[in-house]
Parts: C-alpha cells; structure tokens; sequence
C-alpha cells in the first residue's frame, strides 16, 4: 500500500510566539480539498500497467515549465490510466532500482501525453483551489501596531504568499508545519498529479519599527501555488 501524504494540520501558535498572543486559523482558500482519500478516487476505475513496457510523461514543475518523466513499470511503480487523465504512484530505493536500458530490456514505451502517439494531452496537475480575495481583503483589512505579530490570525491557504509595495519591515513569516522526511536520500515516494502543498503565515513585525496609529496603507498582495503561478491582489490596510 503507497504511502499517501496526510492532510495539511493546522497548528494555533508556534513555540516562538509569546504567552500572551493567541491566534486563530483563516483559511483563504474557497475550498478544503481533503487529500486522504482524494488518490484512491482519482484510480477508481483506472486500467493499471505495473509492467511490461516503459511509461513517459510530462509533468509540471515549480517554475512553471514541464519535466519529462521515463520509468519501467513495476509493482512499485504504477500507471493508473484512464482515456483521459492519468496518476502516476511509486515506491523507490535506488538500491534496487529498475532502470534498464531499452535496448537491453526489449521492453516497448508508452508515450502517455506526448510525442505523435500519445494517448492523451493531459497534464498532472493536481486540484488547486481559487483563493478568496474578499476574505483575505477582510482579515487583512486592520493589523495592529502595538504587537510584534501584527495579524491576531494565522492565514492558511495553498498559495504563497508575498507582501508587496507595503510598510519596509512588515512581512508574512512562512509558520508551515514541513512533514519529516527519512535520512535516507535513496528512498521515496512519487505522485502525481503531486499532492496539494499548503502554508500558514503569520504577519509579522519582522523589524521591530513603530508603525503609524489610524493610518490606511494600500498595498500589494502576491500569491503563487506551487507551481510558480501567481497573480496578485491590491489590500487596503488600516493600522490601529
């Protein structure tokens, strides 16, 4: 059974925040896709190749761009294919690893979304979902200029996100809970389309200034998926 990647948790404060600072948790995003069981629906139904012939694909990367993909397929490495989508799910240790040549191997390749006999035109990307511009233009529509952390909120959503054009020394801190990973740079799991990335910012006060009393300050908000799509949002702030 594949590992699957749990579903982002959400965390009230960290170890750094003082006693007397409580935060709440915002999610910006307009939907919570759960990823527990968000694989085993996506291959229900899926024809599985687990061996026998080469399996290449592109896939997205985080600049944007396509990555192609070229692996045997195996027990541990499994194509799940429909007529028009497909996931990818594998296990490796590259101690025990498949590759082969295609000479030696004899084995055939099947171009999945690529080349003149692909089967379909389908990239993996996984479900990202729209942010909320009108929540996010409310939580960030008053901060506080008497606390270190300005925003009383920890905003959580499957953007990046980037203050722009804003008051020098006022920043969204990256608060994100990074899953622990095995010390053994040999051994993984792959998927795609890719699990759906989350972050949790704070706003913070990063240089300690004196910030303005009833003063309104517009500004830019950049939010980037993990893919390096961004498109940007303008903020009104009034600092209190």
């Amino acid at each position: 059974m594949f590992f699957l990647i749990a579903s982002f948790l959400l965390a009230s404060c960290a170890d750094s925040v003082s006693e007397d600072q409580t935060f709440g948790s915002v999610l910006v995003d307009k939907e919570e896709i759960s990823v527990d069981s968000l694989l085993l629906s996506q291959i229900a139904g899926s024809k599985k190749i687990d061996g026998g012939l080469y399996v290449s694909f592109l896939k997205p990367n985080s600049k944007n761009s396509l990555d192609t993909v070229t692996v045997l397929a195996s027990e541990n490495r499994v194509l799940y294919l429909k007529d028009s989508s497909f996931n990818y799910v594998a296990a490796y240790d590259c101690r025990n690893s498949d590759a082969k040549s295609d000479i030696a191997s004899g084995y055939d390749t099947m171009f999945v979304n690529y080349g003149e006999s692909k089967k379909m035109s389908y990239i993996p990307y996984p479900k990202i979902p729209s942010i909320n511009k009108q929540l996010l233009k409310s939580v960030l529509s008053v901060i506080s200029k008497e606390k270190d952390h300005v925003l009383s909120d920890t905003i959580v959503s499957s953007y990046k996100l980037k203050a722009k054009n804003f008051i020098d020394g006022i920043e969204f801190v990256d608060a994100s809970d990074y899953p622990e990973y095995v010390d053994d740079p040999c051994r993984g799991h792959m998927e795609y389309p890719e699990p759906l990335e989350n972050w949790k910012y704070y706003l913070e006060n990063v240089s300690r200034i004196t910030l303005p009393k009833d003063t309104t300050v517009d500004w830019i908000l950049v939010y980037t998926d993990q893919y390096g799509r961004s498109d940007s949002l303008t903020i009104t702030t009034q600092f209190k």
